[in-house]
C-alpha cells in the first residue's frame, strides 16, 4: 500500500496506482477512520478493493471488495458509503468490521456436511450487525437471527434494508441464548467490548458496563416456538452464552458451529464438549486466526455434525 500526505493534511491511499482513495486528516470522519481499518484488513488478508466506478480496470474473482461512494438506491440512506462483498451483500461502510472479511473472505462458517444451504433452516444465535445473517442467506437459507445487544440489532436491521433480495430470508430477533424467559446482560456503554451474560468479562476493564434486560430463548424453546422440525446449522457466538446449552437444545440439531469464550468460572469446556459428543456428534476443535495460540480451555471453535456420524457408521 502506497500513501502521500500534501501540505493540507488530504491523504491518497492506493494499492496499485489504478485506484486511489482520498481521505481529509483534518476532517477525519468515522467512514474514513473505516475505510483505513478496511483498506488495512484487504492488505492483511489479500483482498483488493475496487470503487465501483473502477471495475472495468480489474481482473474481477472472488479476493474482490467494492466500495460505493454514491448513495444505493436501494438504501433510502442518502450520502452513505456502501461496501459490497464479491457475491454482492451489502454493508454500511460507517460500520464495518473484520467478521465482513472472515466470513465472506476468509469462509470461517463453512462445513463440509452442509455445502447446500437452499431452504435450510439456520440458526444465528450471536448475529451481531448481520454478516453472518446475511451470508447464510445469500446461500439460500432461512435464517433466525439472535442478537443479543440492542445497538448491534439495529445495525442488523439496517443491512437488511439495504439488501431487500436478502432479508425476506431472515428474521431478527432481539434476545439472549440462555432459557426462556427473561435475563439481565452486560453491555460496554462505548460499544468496545461486546455484551454478554457475564459481568466477570468486564473485570479490570476501564469502563463500567450498563445492566440491561432482555427476552431470551433457549435454541430448542425458539424451535418450537417457530413451529420447526429441525434445525439444520446452529451457529453459535454469544460469549459465554453457549456454556447455557443443553442436551435437549441439541436433540434436533444436525450441524453445529462455535466460537466459545469462556468468561466465568462455571464454563468447563471438557464439559461443553462431552455434552456435544454426548448428543451424536462427531466434532472437531481448531482457531480460526493464524495468530491464535490460546488454549483450547480458554476460547477456540467448535465444528460438529451428526450427519458424517451417521454416514460412518455404514461403513
Amino acid at each position: 500500500m502506497l500513501f502521500e500526505i500534501n501540505k493540507n493534511g488530504l491523504m491518497d491511499i492506493t494499492f496499485d496506482n489504478i485506484s486511489f482513495f482520498k481521505i481529509d486528516l483534518n476532517k477525519l470522519s468515522i467512514t474514513d477512520r473505516k475505510l483505513i481499518l478496511l483498506l488495512d484488513d484487504a492488505i492483511t488478508y489479500g483482498l483488493t478493493v475496487i470503487p465501483q466506478e473502477n471495475r472495468s480496470s480489474y481482473f474481477l474473482d472472488n479476493k474482490c471488495i467494492f466500495v460505493n461512494t454514491q448513495s444505493s438506491s436501494t438504501s433510502n440512506l442518502d450520502n452513505e458509503i456502501i461496501i459490497e462483498t464479491y457475491n454482492k451483500v451489502n454493508f454500511l461502510l460507517k460500520y464495518y468490521k473484520y467478521p465482513i472479511i472472515e466470513t465472506f473472505y476468509n469462509n470461517i462458517q463453512e462445513i463440509s456436511t452442509l455445502t447446500d444451504f437452499q431452504n435450510k433452516i439456520v440458526f444465528d444465535m450471536g448475529a451481531s450487525e448481520g454478516e453472518t445473517a446475511l451470508y447464510f442467506a445469500n446461500k439460500g437459507a432461512d435464517v433466525y437471527a439472535v442478537e443479543i445487544d440492542e445497538r448491534n440489532f439495529t445495525i442488523l436491521s439496517e443491512h437488511m434494508k439495504i439488501n431487500p433480495h436478502l432479508s425476506k430470508s431472515i428474521h431478527p430477533i432481539h434476545a439472549a441464548l440462555c432459557h426462556d424467559g427473561e435475563i439481565e446482560y452486560y453491555a460496554d456503554p462505548d460499544h468496545i467490548m461486546d455484551s454478554t451474560l457475564f459481568g466477570s468479562r468486564f473485570d479490570g476493564y476501564f469502563n463500567k458496563p450498563d445492566k440491561k434486560k432482555v427476552k431470551s430463548y433457549s435454541v430448542d424453546g425458539l424451535r418450537k416456538l417457530n413451529n420447526l422440525k429441525t434445525i439444520d446449522f446452529l451457529k453459535i457466538d454469544c460469549k459465554g452464552g453457549e456454556f447455557e446449552l443443553t442436551k435437549t437444545d441439541l436433540e434436533n440439531v444436525q450441524n453445529l458451529k462455535i466460537e466459545y469464550l469462556s468468561l466465568d468460572p462455571s464454563h468447563n469446556v471438557s464439559n461443553l464438549v462431552k455434552l456435544i459428543k454426548n448428543s451424536n456428534f462427531q466434532i472437531r476443535l481448531f482457531n480460526h486466526e493464524v495468530d491464535t495460540r490460546n488454549s483450547f480451555k480458554n476460547s477456540g471453535n467448535i465444528l460438529a455434525t451428526k450427519t458424517y456420524f451417521s454416514a460412518s457408521q455404514t461403513h
